[in-house]
C-alpha cells in the first residue's frame, strides 16, 4: 500500500483572498440591514443629544459645631427662592451676580444618620466657580 501525504498547509494570500472575499460576501448580503441599523441608531442618539439638558449638580457635605443643623437647612433653602432676584441674590451672598446666573436650584437636607451634618446640592446649566459661591455661602450662613 501506498502511503499519501497531505498537505495541510495554506497559502497566506489564499488565506487573506478567502476571508476579504467572505467579508465582502456578507457586506454585500446585509448591506441593506446594517445600513438601516446605522440609521436608527444615528437618529438615537441624535434625539438622545437633542433632548437631553444640561444640568450639572454639585453635592458638598457641611458642619458647623455652633449653628443647628435645622436652621443652617432654613437658610440655604431659603436661597432657592430668591435665586430668581438678581440684585437680592448677589447681595445676600455678597458674590457678584455674574457668577450666580447659571444656578437652577440650591438644596439643603440634614444628614440623619451623623450628628450635625448637612447635604447641599448645587445644580446649575454652565460652569460656575464653586469656591465663589462656597465662600458666599458660608458668609451668609456666618452673617445670619
Amino acid at each position: 500500500m501506498e502511503q499519501q501525504h497531505h498537505n495541510d498547509d495554506i497559502d497566506l494570500l489564499e488565506l487573506f483572498n478567502n476571508m476579504l472575499k467572505s467579508i465582502y460576501y456578507f457586506i454585500d448580503r446585509w448591506y441593506k440591514t446594517m445600513a438601516i441599523i446605522t440609521l436608527i441608531g444615528i437618529i438615537i442618539g441624535l434625539g438622545i443629544y437633542i433632548k437631553d439638558s444640561d444640568i450639572y449638580s454639585n453635592k458638598m457635605i457641611g458642619k458647623s459645631r455652633f449653628i443647628d443643623k435645622t436652621l443652617i437647612v432654613e437658610l440655604i433653602n431659603n436661597l432657592n427662592s430668591i435665586k430668581g432676584n438678581e440684585n437680592v441674590f448677589s447681595k445676600t451672598l455678597n458674590v457678584p451676580y455674574k457668577g450666580l446666573k447659571n444656578i437652577s436650584q440650591i438644596q439643603a437636607d440634614t444628614i440623619e444618620n451623623i450628628q450635625n451634618l448637612i447635604s447641599i446640592k448645587l445644580m446649575y446649566t454652565d460652569t460656575i466657580d464653586a469656591n465663589v459661591f462656597l465662600n458666599g455661602l458660608v458668609n451668609y450662613i456666618n452673617n445670619n
